[in-house]
């Protein structure tokens, strides 16, 4: 089973964009030094400030938790065949490869998760806790 962990948004401004979802969704605010974290039973936000010149590429992030360590062993290898795919596909030498680079699973504390882009260039995490 995968569910929608958080929805991670870039800003220029995070107390604005901060003030406007607490709002709108009713969601309290836990604020942390680099970023800001909005929640409530059904949804969790993270405000992430970025002072260079956001565009629509790189200003979301989708973040999916997933039950078990072999799930997600399971999508990360997914990934890697799509891509392989993606990458045989391309006969007229143009290059829409989804990533060149194996994924690699990464550790933080009880966590494990990978990071991948997908063809229009967004940015997704896909995690769970450790085994």
């Amino acid at each position: 089973m995968i569910v929608l962990g958080q929805i991670v948004l870039f800003t220029k401004n995070k107390m604005r964009l901060t003030s406007f979802l607490s709002d709108l969704f009713d969601l309290e605010i836990d604020n942390s030094k680099d970023s800001v974290r909005l929640v409530n039973e059904d949804l969790s936000f993270l405000i992430i400030e970025r002072d260079e010149n956001l565009n629509n590429q790189g200003t979301l992030m989708l973040d999916f938790f997933v039950s078990s360590f072999d799930e997600l062993r399971h999508i990360r290898d997914k990934y890697q065949f799509l891509n392989y795919r993606q990458n045989s596909l391309n006969q007229d030498g143009t290059s829409h490869a989804l990533s060149a680079q194996a994924i690699e699973i990464k550790e933080a504390g009880e966590m494990s998760f990978f990071f991948f882009t997908d063809p229009d260039q967004r940015r997704w995490k896909v995690s769970c806790i450790s085994r």
